[in-house]
């Protein structure tokens, strides 16, 4: 573990992605084609 709270995990995360916003955008579309077709890919 790493002895954080809830609340400074968040807040980790939240600026993780405001830094790197293109990495949301990934998930976000991965997420979205998964929905519509019923599986994701990988580079394997």
């Amino acid at each position: 573990m790493i002895d954080i709270s809830v609340a400074e995990a968040n807040l980790y995360i939240k600026k993780f992605f405001e830094n790197y916003p293109r990495v949301r955008e990934y998930l976000d579309e991965t997420i979205r084609f998964c929905e519509e077709n019923g599986y994701v890919e990988t580079l394997f």
